[in-house]
């Protein structure tokens, strides 16, 4: 628990906005489409982790996100991006936030019995120890200089907004979402994580390019791909205990 708290709550949390100040305002739409992979991300640590290898079908469709996801990330310039060594440090600490809050994902599974609540809320407690250790040393260390109270008050509004949204109800009401509607049918509502980052980013002004809207379209459709072939397969599997015993009546 303490394990899937930490991945979650320190280094999720840490990572993400680490790498999203290092890239300053693009760092947003990197961090939202790193997060719509997760759904892939997830399917290729269970094929290295627990073995399970994907359908055809969805390997490739896990290429066509991470195309995507490079277009977006890259601007459609790769070797522009490799050669920018400020660019890439910042894309590699979001991508390890991402790949630490889908394992925090796959570890409720070992959690079926505990409500949401509970897991939620213990994860959160024991991932924020794990965060205070570090931070504490940080500063201790010299990396960190303590805030002053100026500093608090003027974050105040910030911090509230942050604990009350993404911390309390976001992550509630993604975990209860998932028991609901089942992990299948909640993968779907990743889509709308880079679409609103790319209408927020219009409406704030920011540069849109064409390589932003062709990325998010190839991982929207990958996903959803992948979601009607896993229903379709679904289907196939449930039909065959019918047809099975259906055959052992009439023999």
């Amino acid at each position: 628990m303490w394990g899937y708290g930490t991945m979650a709550f320190t280094v999720y949390n840490l990572f993400i906005f680490w790498g999203e100040d290092l890239l300053g305002a693009p760092g947003v739409m990197t961090a939202s489409i790193m997060e719509s992979l997760m759904p892939m991300i997830s399917i290729l640590i269970g094929w290295m982790i627990f073995k399970k290898r994907p359908q055809p079908f969805t390997l490739g469709c896990v290429l066509v996100s991470l195309i995507g996801a490079v277009l977006v990330i890259t601007k459609g310039d790769i070797g522009a991006f490799l050669g920018a060594a400020g660019q890439v440090f910042p894309s590699t600490l979001i991508f390890i936030a991402v790949i630490g809050w889908v394992i925090y994902t796959m570890g409720g599974s070992k959690y079926r019995s505990w409500s949401v609540l509970r897991y939620s809320t213990l994860s959160c407690l024991l991932g924020t120890v794990t965060a205070v250790v570090i931070t504490v040393g940080a500063t201790l260390f010299g990396y960190l200089s303590v805030p002053s109270a100026e500093s608090i008050r003027a974050a105040g509004p910030h911090l509230l907004f942050m604990i009350l949204f993404p911390g309390i109800i976001a992550l509630l009401g993604w975990n209860i979402g998932v028991s609901i509607l089942s992990p299948l049918n909640a993968l779907l509502f990743i889509n709308f994580v880079p679409v609103t980052t790319l209408v927020v980013s219009i409406f704030q002004g920011n540069g849109i390019t064409v390589f932003d809207l062709l990325g998010t379209v190839l991982i929207i459709i990958s996903l959803v791909a992948n979601n009607i072939s896993l229903r379709m397969s679904q289907k196939v599997e449930a039909k065959r205990p019918v047809q099975t015993h259906f055959r052992e009546r009439t023999s």
